[in-house]
């Protein structure tokens, strides 16, 4: 069984898991969940895999030296829309509005005067340093009335909504922990972010506001939240590769139907990532010694090959660390049930197959704008050629070389190596462009992508799994 070291567990402070007789035990929910959420096993690794980093991303450290990002790509429409909330519920889980802190806040201040007192908080912290006057205490005390009068503006919690993340005088606006998700709420949120990707803002990269001791530092963001796929278009898609920390874009199954867990639990999951893990988690020096697991560690790093240096290494970090993250995670669920080392690990193996199936397709998907394999020419040649097949409809061979002006040699390497990515069909001498949504069920279906095995089948029988 693949062993990590961790520290002792905290249990004051876990949500309520304690056994209740006749209630079924939480590992195995969790355990009928991953396997029963859905008939298909394209729905439940994008179900699983969006759970995994969302805990992630609402755990911070304690999971991840990351936080990474996910983005789903789905249609706009209210029944896709089912997976992306699911995701909400845990980044959203502890946001509070400015207008309930407000009311719960002992300033009682208005959002006018809340402004003015961290710009006050802000001008004594800076009078105060220039005159060497600064001291632990003050650090204390004015840092105290700024975030105090922070959240009077602009409430508090791990999440934000994208467009209203930031201000021009002070930067991001973070909890004390120096880190936000930055959540796609809105049609305005999704602008904001695309035109920030775009235009390659600092704030992006190098995302900075106020910290402890009110000086200007470094702030760790993540980004949740769903696209369309015109959205996504090509030069978007580019520039996300270049961003340096995880971000994973999946596409979303169509027409995913799937089922969750009763609220209470979805809440003690919710809990579990939000306030009681304790990281981070040690990165192994190699891969789960597991075929199945080495198969797709293999196919995910020859994906990562063909992606920018920083965001290869972000998703090699991410994949390594998941692991051990999962295995923290399903300890400290069943720390009130069961010290079993077997069923604690089939049980993270579970939640990691397929988390890594997930972030291995998320890789491949990339090819829709040919990125993350190699075209046999350069990307902006194989897309400049996909997008006239895409736009012009169904052609010859001859017709291809042509009108898109290629060389006959290009044309064949370029065909076949779009054919083995789905993106185009070959019947005959006819060649057709996928539509995105066939290319979706078709990547979901591939050879190479294995379904996860069942690692705690057998594990529970009706008698165990209740308390």
């Amino acid at each position: 069984m693949y062993k990590h070291d961790f520290p002792p567990f905290p249990t004051r402070h876990l949500p309520n898991l304690e056994p209740v007789p006749g209630r079924k035990l939480p590992l195995p929910t969790l355990a009928d969940w991953i396997h029963g959420c859905a008939e298909d096993a394209a729905t439940r690794t994008a179900v699983v895999t969006t759970f995994v980093l969302s805990a992630c991303q609402l755990a911070g450290h304690n999971l991840t030296h990351r936080m990474p990002s996910l983005i789903l790509l789905r249609p706009d429409d209210a029944q896709a829309q089912v997976l992306t909330d699911l995701a909400s519920r845990f980044v959203t889980k502890d946001r509070v509005s400015a207008k309930e802190y407000r009311k719960t806040s002992s300033s009682a201040a208005t959002p006018e005067q809340a402004l003015k007192n961290m710009k006050f908080n802000l001008f004594i912290a800076d009078d105060l340093k220039k005159g060497g006057l600064w001291t632990a205490e003050q650090s204390q005390y004015y840092g105290d009335n700024f975030f105090a009068a922070q959240n009077d503006l602009y409430g508090t919690g791990a999440s934000r909504s994208y467009a209203e993340a930031w201000h021009e005088n002070f930067g991001l606006i973070t909890d004390r922990d120096n880190r936000l998700i930055l959540h796609l709420d809105t049609p305005k949120d999704v602008q904001a972010f695309r035109q920030d990707v775009m235009n390659k803002n600092p704030k992006l990269t190098m995302p900075t506001g106020y910290c402890a001791g009110l000086q200007q530092g470094l702030k760790e963001i993540a980004i949740a939240g769903a696209m369309s796929p015109e959205q996504w278009h090509a030069d978007l898609a580019r520039n996300l590769v270049d961003l340096p920390f995880p971000i994973l874009l999946l596409p979303q199954p169509g027409a995913a139907k799937f089922t969750l867990p009763v609220n209470s639990f979805i809440g003690a999951l919710i809990g579990l990532s939000s306030g009681n893990l304790k990281g981070p988690v040690t990165e192994p020096y190699s891969v789960l010694p597991i075929p199945w697991f080495e198969h797709y560690f293999a196919l995910l790093c020859q994906r990562l090959r063909h992606l920018p240096a920083d965001y290869g290494h972000a998703f090699e970090r991410l994949a390594r660390q998941l692991p051990g993250g999962c295995i923290q995670y399903v300890q400290l669920l069943g720390t009130c049930t069961t010290k079993n080392e077997f069923e604690i690990g089939a049980l993270a193996f579970d939640l990691y197959a397929y988390a890594l199936r997930g972030l291995t397709i998320s890789m491949a998907g990339l090819a829709w704008h040919c990125l993350g394999f190699d075209p046999g020419c350069t990307r902006q040649e194989a897309s400049r050629v996909l997008e006239y097949l895409r736009v012009n409809g169904p052609m010859s061979f001859s017709d291809l070389l042509r009108n898109a002006h290629l060389t006959k040699g290009l044309r064949d390497v370029l065909v076949k190596r779009l054919a083995e990515q789905d993106l185009v069909e070959i019947d005959g001498k006819i060649i057709r462009a996928l539509g995105y949504e066939e290319f979706v069920e078709r990547l979901y279906a591939r050879k190479e992508f294995l379904e996860p095995e069942n690692y705690s089948a057998g594990l529970y029988s009706n008698k165990q799994s209740v308390a």
